[in-house]
């Protein structure tokens, strides 16, 4: 994955916080599928709130050390792994 790719959510989604963490529901044709319901932890959803569009992985891995305290080596891992999650969903493009 480029370090300096962009990303953009997929508004097909019906979203909601439960408790710190976000599920979201594919939509088709604006009816729900709850056989393919996403649940994004507390990391992934700091990671899918910095997807808009304009930040770059990079970017977003900046601000994931920034929120936990964490290396950049480790959030990068970290980003990859859920972004490539959320791009197999259609979460994201």
């Amino acid at each position: 994955m480029n370090s300096k790719s962009i990303y953009n959510k997929n508004n097909n989604f019906a979203k909601k916080e439960i408790v710190g963490e976000l599920v979201l529901v594919p939509l088709t044709d604006n009816v729900a599928n709850m056989d393919k319901v996403y649940t994004l932890n507390e990391t992934a959803y700091f990671i899918y709130n910095n997807i808009n569009g304009l930040n770059t992985i990079d970017d977003i891995c900046s601000n994931l050390t920034k929120k936990y305290d964490i290396d950049f080596h480790t959030a990068k891992i970290d980003v990859n792994n859920i972004i490539n999650d959320m791009l197999e969903k259609n979460v994201i493009y």
